[in-house]
């Protein structure tokens, strides 16, 4: 699969940038262990999504730093919310990512 843009006025996407770094989950698998960042649940290939720390309609960056392994109920219950935003809707002081060595 090409990464090549032949539009140059098109923007790059999530959806784009992932059909060109196929191996993205893989990556977030590794370097979370193969568990959730949020609540520490098992995840395989076909269960992980990628999660953006900062979301990106607040002014989060689409780049693997900002990047982590979730199960899809974490995503979906985090949605747009900051990470301190999604701490204080759980009522979590922390969660499972930052209390281990990742």
């Amino acid at each position: 699969m090409h990464c090549v843009r032949r539009n140059k006025k098109r923007r790059l996407t999530m959806q784009s940038l992932q059909r060109c770094v196929p191996d993205m989950r893989v990556l977030l698998l590794m370097r979370s262990h193969g568990a959730c960042w949020y609540c520490g649940a098992e995840l395989t290939l076909r269960t992980v999504t990628a999660d953006h720390i900062v979301p990106v309609q607040q002014g989060g960056q689409a780049v693997l730093e900002n990047m982590v392994a979730s199960c899809s109920a974490c995503n979906r219950e985090k949605g747009h919310r900051s990470l301190d935003e999604f701490r204080q809707w759980r009522g979590v002081a922390g969660v499972w990512g930052e209390q281990k060595d990742v």
